[in-house]
């Protein structure tokens, strides 16, 4: 697992312009970075980014077969954050399945039905369930941000659970 020397400092996978060239280097548990004292039975995911006016990360993966998880988006306190309403962090069930996939936390998945989803963290939160704001507002760029992504539970090991993609896109360009 990765290991940060200190929780402010961004990890090496932040270059300036703020896009991510690595998606989930630190690992937070009870066995590895455990730091705040995480839940035994929970494992996290952080990716470290420098905010960028206008950048969006877009994480799409699968539904894992767990009792709870979710995706939030933080400060450079490690702080969770509102803008126009909309919270920064978005649980199991409120996330909407991507077209033909189901959100096992909503209905029952019959045998070989997808369960796939698609999150927007961006600046513009637009009318749908499935967007995160990326950044406070009055956030200035450089700023240290932070996408995790928290799993309680899951059926099988940790290192079963399918971590979703993230394609991150701002002035320095776009890495999937």
């Amino acid at each position: 697992g990765a290991v940060l020397a200190t929780l402010s400092a961004p990890a090496p996978a932040v270059p300036m312009g703020g896009v991510p060239t690595c998606a989930w280097p630190v690992v937070t548990n009870a066995e590895q970075f455990n730091v705040a004292y995480p839940d035994t039975s929970a494992t996290y995911w952080t990716t470290p980014f420098q905010y960028q006016p206008g950048m969006t990360l877009t994480i799409s993966g699968s539904f894992p077969e767990a009792r709870f998880f979710s995706l939030n988006t933080y400060d450079d306190t490690f702080g969770a954050f509102t803008v126009n309403g909309v919270s920064s962090a978005l649980v199991d069930y409120q996330i909407d399945p991507d077209p033909g996939s189901i959100n096992p936390w909503q209905s029952s998945a019959a045998s070989g039905e997808t369960e796939q989803y698609t999150v927007v963290a961006q600046d513009e939160i637009p009318g749908s369930s499935n967007a995160l704001p990326i950044a406070p507002s009055g956030t200035v760029a450089n700023s240290l941000g932070y996408l995790i992504l928290r799993v309680y539970l899951p059926e099988g090991a940790f290192s079963e659970v399918p971590l979703p993609t993230i394609t991150a896109a701002g002035p320095a360009g776009t890495v999937s």
